[in-house]
């Protein structure tokens, strides 16, 4: 894909895509719900959403409109954003693939996770997938192959500092 488009634009150095996380969403609801180990909202993740909602962090996303309300939007995104870098760049399956499919595509191929973009996708879609969120992957010609080698034999993903910093109790990738 990369060599097709420098051949085509040869002064392009840097690709970039801006792609859905389908399963997030399914993901953190099964996250919710397991007995063991459950993931768990902070006390104070729980009080930045009942300062503007009477109903809790659950049940706000299985309403449609959450992100209208500006307060509502910007607790949620503080909670949102961390969870879908740790579903991104933590959760694996069969060894060091990635669990999300569109990922494990892009990091195969030695793009790098580069920023995830709030209310990305308001569609119907988009926020029964991933709650509004999208990814970019950047392709960088100096770091691909690099890339690309870490992942397929060590599951090392990738990831910018914006990213990284999503998840502070991570060094950087």
């Amino acid at each position: 894909m990369t060599d097709e488009l420098g051949r085509e634009l040869p002064q392009l150095k840097t690709f970039s895509t801006l792609s859905p996380i389908p399963g997030f969403a399914k993901w953190l609801t099964s996250q919710l719900e397991k007995s063991d180990e459950p993931l768990a909202f902070s006390d104070a993740q729980r009080e930045s959403i009942r300062q503007h909602s009477e109903v809790s962090i659950e049940a706000l996303l299985q309403q449609d409109d959450w992100y209208d309300d500006e307060n509502i939007a910007s607790a949620m995104k503080n909670i949102l954003m961390p969870l879908a870098a740790r579903y991104i760049t933590d959760e694996k399956r069969s060894g060091h693939r990635a669990l999300n499919s569109v990922a494990h595509f892009h990091l195969s191929n030695g793009a790098r996770v580069e920023r995830i973009n709030w209310l990305g996708d308001i569609s119907v879609s988009g926020k029964k997938q991933s709650y509004t969120l999208m990814v970019n992957y950047l392709y960088d010609l100096a770091e691909i192959e690099s890339n690309h080698e870490q992942y397929i034999e060590n599951g090392t993903i990738a990831t910018s500092k914006e990213v990284a910093a999503l998840q502070p109790d991570k060094t950087e990738g």
